[in-house]
């Protein structure tokens, strides 16, 4: 089947300051993240679905190594510990199902590895702003490996907001990951 994608590493993300889906929109022009009634939604090519209810299906569907994510919660979400991301244009039903009419988001994380190894990155910059990453890959044995990964993001809001959801522009986010990998 023939597909258009476009294909980003991991390192081409972290030295663009793609630290999730909604920051994809910077680099790939054919990405436009939206939000509805507080609700985001992603449209590829300017085909997306504006029904972000529980019944709804979004027709730009995020899949996380091969789990897909149905609803919009989790589009500002860290990406971090990345090995590429795929953004596949235009209808994937064939090869990824009926909810990927305008195309499909693919995010692969870093997989365990035979060799022990490791990075940590810090961010520091004004309102507050204070990011770590970082991630350790040990061999446990000549067949299994490990890889512990995680992030943390931390921002002051960029304007005064007063009454509900007064931390409605502060980020305060941590996530990790632990992957195991068996070679029989």
């Amino acid at each position: 089947t023939a597909v258009a994608v476009s294909v980003f590493n991991g390192t081409a993300l972290a030295d663009a300051g793609v630290g999730n889906v909604q920051a994809l929109q910077t680099i790939d022009p054919s990405i436009n993240v939206t939000s509805s009634a507080g609700a985001a939604y992603v449209a590829v090519r300017g085909v997306a679905s504006t029904d972000t209810t529980e019944t709804g299906d979004p027709a730009v569907p995020i899949a996380r190594d091969g789990f897909f994510t149905n609803r919009s919660f989790s589009i500002a979400s860290s990406m971090y510990d990345l090995e590429r991301v795929e953004v596949l244009k235009g209808p994937q039903g064939t090869l990824f199902g009926r909810n990927s009419t305008g195309g499909l988001i693919n995010i692969i994380t870093a997989k365990p590895r035979e060799n022990f190894g490791g990075y940590l990155s810090a961010d520091v910059g004004n309102f507050g702003t204070v990011n770590l990453e970082g991630a350790v890959n040990v061999p446990l044995s000549e067949k299994v490996q490990m890889r512990f990964s995680a992030v943390s993001r931390r921002h002051d809001g960029y304007r005064h907001v007063t009454g509900v959801n007064i931390d409605g522009d502060d980020d305060n986010s941590k996530s990790a990951r632990l992957q195991f990998a068996f070679q029989p």
